[in-house]
């Protein structure tokens, strides 16, 4: 079977994966938008969770050739089919509008989607590997099988699926920069995926790397996350039908599997009980943007005392009537200092690996966090709600 994609092209998808992909939890990601609310400021952005998984397991299945291409072990055709699985999969508990409702989940939506993966209907379309593809996506911590000639392959395979530098990204960056008619996502990801490898620490364990030559493409692709979430995902317009959302509605979504598949964005929406935000959203009639602070701009100086006197002017006005004051974060680096994540590493030569942080100096960058706020309002009387929105 072949499918052809917008970003990919021809696609293979093998027999076995068939059965996974047509599963009703897998077919519900179509109707879940990719950017949630953000096609209102960018009409192109339509696509929806299915292709981003789609796009993610072939991505993974290259990034899995690159790093071990030079490497010879049994499992190798296994561990290429279960982290393929995986990837396809790592979405699978999104609720509609994918993170726009992640505040109205009983717990993680990675946590939901390993749940739908304990579903017989689930687990007979995995077949005998279903416990291993769970534990790619952190169910558990047991290695055992992902052991071959005394080696530990489990970290470099859960790094194909989320770490600094995965597969999931890999497809995102390029698929929203696409749909959304921007530039700032346009990675080099050939040249990356070519770039990769793998180490072999002291200990055993395979962990991703990257060869020296690639370290450039990898510092843009950090910034171009950095500015697809600065000028995409946090345009003030998305912001705005993110916040109207939250003070609409703090109802939890179904914690019944059953219910919770059948819970896709027009479901969702509809499910929305009337109130004067939920009509906004409904009707289209966001508050307008009022005034926004950026961090850092200006840094210093008489013109930033002066925004923030335009800034408490405009707010004191604005609490006469609706208003929503919102603030959106986002950091270079997710992964960077976290110690329950895997390091990912550089190779200057054949023997001579060290850790991708001692490679480039934006990490030294990783704690800052960027950050907008924005005032939203209609010169009316009514009610007001506050609203922090962080990544």
């Amino acid at each position: 079977m072949e499918i052809r994609d917008v970003i990919h092209g021809h696609m293979q998808i093998q027999s076995h994966e068939i059965p996974v992909i047509e599963s009703r939890f897998v077919q519900r990601l179509r109707h879940i938008r990719q950017l949630g609310f953000a096609e209102y400021a960018f009409p192109g952005a339509t696509h929806s969770r299915y292709s981003h998984s789609l796009g993610t397991m072939h991505t993974a299945g290259k990034m899995f050739d690159a790093a071990t291409r030079t490497l010879s072990f049994t499992k190798k055709d296994t561990f290429r089919h279960l982290i393929r699985l995986a990837a396809l999969l790592h979405d699978i508990g999104h609720g509609p509008l994918s993170h726009t409702t992640e505040h109205l989940l009983a717990t993680s939506h990675e946590a939901i989607g390993l749940k739908m993966l304990q579903t017989p209907e689930m687990m007979h379309a995995l077949g005998q590997h279903g416990h291993h593809v769970r534990v790619l996506l952190g169910e558990t911590t047991d290695a055992t099988y992902f052991y071959e000639n005394g080696i530990n392959f489990l970290p470099l395979l859960r790094q194909i699926i989320a770490s600094e530098l995965d597969a999931d990204r890999m497809d995102y960056l390029r698929r929203d920069s696409l749909s959304t008619g921007v530039r700032y996502g346009q990675i080099d990801d050939d040249w990356l995926i070519s770039n990769l490898t793998t180490y072999i620490s002291p200990e055993k364990n395979a962990h991703l790397a990257l060869m020296q030559r690639g370290l450039y493409a990898f510092e843009n692709f950090l910034l171009a996350r950095l500015h697809m979430f600065l000028m995409v995902y946090f345009h003030h317009k998305v912001i705005i039908y993110n916040a109207m959302l939250r003070a609409s509605t703090d109802e939890q979504l179904p914690t019944d599997l059953d219910a919770y598949c059948c819970m896709t964005d027009t479901t969702f929406l509809n499910t929305l009980k009337p109130n004067p935000w939920t009509n906004r959203i409904l009707e289209q009639r966001p508050l307008p943007l009022i005034y926004e602070l950026h961090s850092g701009v200006p840094c210093a100086g008489k013109a930033k005392e002066a925004q923030k006197v335009a800034f408490e002017s405009r707010l004191a006005d604005a609490q006469k009537g609706p208003h929503l004051l919102v603030t959106s974060t986002s950091e270079l680096s997710k992964y960077f200092q976290k110690t329950q994540h895997e390091p990912l590493f550089v190779a200057l030569d054949r023997d001579i690996f060290v850790p991708l942080t001692d490679c480039t100096d934006l990490f030294a960058h990783s704690s800052d966090r960027r950050s907008i706020t924005r005032l939203y309002a209609e010169m009316t009387h009514g009610t007001s709600s506050q609203v922090s929105i962080s990544d």
